[in-house]
């Protein structure tokens, strides 16, 4: 009713984001009476006439509230990033971090607030005393987690320009300095942000690859496979991480395909299980005495890890058979969750490495034929492909294939139609 303050109604946001966000992250249920889209839109009618009384702290807690909720504001998140920008020199780094992180989780184009950080953050200032003076940048207040926020924002907007790139470049001396910080989250998220900007930083990636060694255990599979398919991307080699991921991955592997007949089992009274229809759940659990530390952070895998993570060893040239042999199994049991790109990467993992996976390969002709019709051209041939290289028959694919191409064939490049 107008009664608030800016400060009032950016701490009510920010209290209720942070048990919504609290709540998903732990997979909780909302009550009933607990309605969080109702409180951001009445927010919405008391901050907007208040925005110029905002400080820093207040303009950063607001936009990650939302963002946090999932709650889209355009218009809100317009003022609050024109008011950013003209106060950019009072945020600290905290506060510079959950803003541009905020505008990429809602995917809200902030083109000019993106180029004033990058550029604040790339100036070095020299403060000088009586008896020496020293260098200083912004980014010396930057702990791990903002470092890597703020460069997955940078990712996840696609903001790639000149003064972007010399941003990456000090960011990255940054976070060598800081590296025994970053958790295993924190590392994946850096590389995979530098891979998707296509940002070159050796230095950066030779750091990660041997300090990521003794906490391999600590990352999920998303983390393993965005830093695989990070490290394929760049062309950047780092075999001992490999092969150590690829151990690792193996023995979680083994663990999920275990629960997954012993699911199957109780189930349908039988050893074995169907391909492509079950999705175990197993234990995150680590207090087990016969859970080895390098099987802690047993979870699902997506279809889109699996996909990035064969692919990233294929391109990598990293032809660990017991690793694909392993792979090809878990992806039968997330078969049905596979889209057609995924499909095609999956399957030209296997052809480039000429590895065969007879039991996986049939069940994909099954899906293929299904979800035809979402294939695109290079989809198409990559599957085609595959499918010929490692010699696999499949005539019901190849009739719904050509079907395709027929009705295509004016949209495909001189290469795929050689292939």
């Amino acid at each position: 009713k107008g009664n608030f303050s800016v400060q009032v109604c950016a701490n009510i946001v920010w209290s209720f984001a942070k048990e919504f966000g609290r709540q998903q992250q732990q997979g909780e249920t909302s009550s009933s009476n607990y309605n969080p889209t109702l409180l951001f839109d009445a927010m919405l009618n008391e901050l907007s006439p208040k925005l110029h009384q905002c400080n820093s702290q207040d303009i950063a807690n607001i936009l990650w509230a939302y963002a946090t909720a999932n709650h889209p504001a355009p218009a809100l998140f317009n003022a609050m990033v024109s008011t950013a920008i003209k106060k950019l020199d009072k945020f600290d780094s905290q506060n510079l971090a959950n803003t541009v992180w905020a505008c990429a989780t809602l995917r809200h184009p902030a083109t000019e607030l993106f180029d004033a950080v990058a550029a604040a953050l790339t100036v070095t200032t020299t403060t000088s005393s009586e008896t020496n003076s020293r260098s200083c940048n912004r980014l010396d207040t930057f702990n791990s987690q903002a470092i890597a926020n703020t460069v997955w924002a940078y990712a996840s907007m696609g903001h790639n320009t000149l003064d972007s790139k010399k941003f990456l470049d000090v960011l990255a001396t940054y976070a060598i300095k800081k590296l025994n910080q970053f958790n295993a989250q924190e590392m994946a998220m850096t590389l995979w942000a530098f891979a998707t900007l296509n940002h070159s930083s050796p230095k950066l990636f030779d750091a990660v690859s041997h300090l990521a060694l003794n906490k391999l255990p600590t990352f999920n599979s998303q983390g393993l496979s965005n830093t695989v398919w990070a490290y394929a991307t760049m062309g950047h080699s780092a075999p001992e991480l490999f092969n150590s991921i690829s151990q690792l991955l193996i023995e979680r592997i083994e663990i999920i395909n275990s629960q997954a007949i012993i699911t199957n089992a109780a189930t349908h009274g039988r050893v074995g299980y169907p391909m492509g229809n079950l999705s175990p759940k197993f234990s995150n659990n680590t207090s087990s005495s016969s859970t080895s530390s390098s099987t802690n952070k047993i979870d699902n895998f997506s279809s889109q890890a699996i996909a990035n993570t064969v692919w990233a060893y294929a391109t990598a040239g990293h032809t660990d058979a017991r690793l694909f042999d392993a792979m090809s199994q878990l992806a039968l049991l997330k078969l049905l969750s596979f889209n057609s790109q995924e499909i095609a990467n999956t399957m030209r993992a296997y052809a480039t490495v000429n590895h065969p996976a007879p039991d996986f390969f049939d069940a994909v002709s099954n899906l293929a034929v299904s979800k035809i019709n979402r294939f695109n051209t290079q989809e198409l041939v990559n599957t085609m492909w595959a499918f010929a290289t490692l010699s696999h028959p499949t005539p019901e694919f190849f009739d719904a294939a050509s079907s395709l191409a027929v009705s295509k064939l004016h949209t495909f490049l001189a290469q795929e139609l050689c292939n």
